[in-house]
């Protein structure tokens, strides 16, 4: 390259004292004090830009001689060979004809990888697919409610479908034990801060219920339920040793413990991140099965789980809410407090402190046993001990939609939910 852009250097000189000899004045010149004519000022020049071509080159030669001759910075001494002395030549040869061989062949073993690298990318879609197939495994939502539903209920129970974090399969119980769910609006409410998580592979059903204002509620409910699945799948391990008899029951319940507190501390680190969320918090039961015969309910804030049984209805959690403290301390009576500004003023939250006080209790399951979790939405409209019972039994198809009916019918006047588990065939 360098020796190009001095070849093109002398031409270009060459070129304008040609041009410059063309343009004297009666194309003559004067040089050392004799007249020449035109044509042969250009002989002279040419012969000057020749001999300049001549002198470059001969340097040039002289340059490369004495590079040849020193050793200088960056030149590596030759390798010993390592094949006997009689085989170096042969063995050089021999290696630098190889050398394209083996290019080539890693050149084609590279390029015969590609497209099994893109058969395995080809194969994500179907692992896809085989997920979607798995999660349309769990009982979709009351078909009755499910174009009421399908516009105002956010995707929240998307993390349902994971796998077990530690890569556990899990073990299911003898008995059948099936759940579906519903949520939607309310009639006065533009949006639903409510979340739910129906995950019928691990047996764990959630309702939460937002609180906090503008979205802060929705975030609250949606965050808590998916980091109290998320440490639920990721305790796989310990669950099937209860399944499997190796534990008692009772051992799933700090496990349950630990996965709300969890989830508490962050909803409130979220909270603290960003001021419009501050003050954001959400009530929450969940209901973990157990084993065959038994489950464990975690429960904080006034959602509710209420165990149906041969035509009897008893409400299973206790609200963490001043109007049942007032109603514990015999200041209100029932209606009175279902009546009061503090109904729903609550006195425990998923997102108020790190190491919230969790209810954790067992709960046994028959065969026919109908679980319901609920948000005060539907709540708040089974007042009567009996009407719960009334609704089940006209008829336990479609039951959450039903229910989420049921309260919009009733008034609506907040977000509802209504996760439903079934216990038998």
């Amino acid at each position: 390259m360098k020796r190009l852009k001095m070849i093109v250097g002398w031409g270009v000189i060459g070129a304008l004292v040609i041009f410059a000899l063309m343009n004297f004045q009666q194309a003559k010149i004067s040089l050392f004090n004799v007249s020449l004519s035109a044509p042969l000022s250009y002989i002279i020049a040419l012969a000057a830009l020749f001999g300049a071509f001549a002198g470059h080159a001969i340097v040039t030669a002289i340059r490369w001689a004495v590079r040849e001759t020193m050793p200088h910075k960056g030149r590596h001494p030759q390798a010993e060979p390592t094949l006997a002395a009689g085989n170096d030549e042969a063995a050089k040869d021999e290696a630098a004809d190889d050398r394209p061989a083996k290019d080539e062949a890693a050149k084609d073993e590279a390029a015969d990888d590609r497209p099994a690298k893109e058969a395995a990318a080809d194969d994500r879609p179907a692992k896809e697919a085989a997920a979607d197939e798995a999660a349309d495994d769990r009982p979709a939502r009351d078909e009755a409610a499910e174009d009421e539903a399908a516009d105002d209920r956010p995707a929240k129970d998307e993390a349902a479908d994971d796998q077990p974090a530690d890569d556990e399969a899990i073990v299911a119980p003898a008995i059948a034990v099936r759940g579906a769910g519903h949520t939607a609006p309310g009639r006065e409410r533009d949006k639903n801060e409510d979340s739910m998580v129906v995950d019928n592979r691990l047996g764990l059903f959630i309702a939460c219920d937002g609180m906090g204002g503008h979205a802060a509620g929705e975030v609250a409910s949606t965050m808590a339920a998916t980091a109290v699945a998320r440490s639920l799948r990721a305790a796989a391990r310990a669950i099937n040793r209860v399944r499997r008899g190796q534990d008692e029951p009772d051992a799933l319940q700090p496990i349950i413990v630990d996965a709300v507190r969890t989830a508490s501390t962050a909803v409130l680190e979220a909270a603290e991140r960003r001021r419009e969320w501050r003050g954001m918090g959400c009530a929450l039961t969940l209901l973990l099965v157990a084993d065959d015969a038994r489950a464990v309910f975690g429960h904080v804030g006034d959602t509710r789980l209420y165990r149906w049984r041969e035509h009897e209805v008893e409400q299973l959690t206790h609200d963490h809410s001043m109007a049942a403290e007032l109603v514990d301390g015999g200041v209100l009576s029932e209606q009175q407090a279902h009546d009061s500004p503090m109904a729903h003023a609550l006195t425990r939250c998923v997102g108020h402190s790190p190491d919230v006080d969790v209810d954790t209790r067992m709960v046994d399951m028959r065969r026919g046993d109908i679980l319901v979790l609920c948000s005060d939405g539907l709540a708040d409209y089974l007042d009567e001990p009996d009407q719960l019972n009334r609704i089940i039994e006209e008829s336990a198809e479609l039951l959450p939609g039903r229910l989420v009916a049921f309260a919009n019918k009733s008034g609506g006047h907040d977000n509802i939910t209504a996760v439903v588990v079934t216990v038998g065939d």
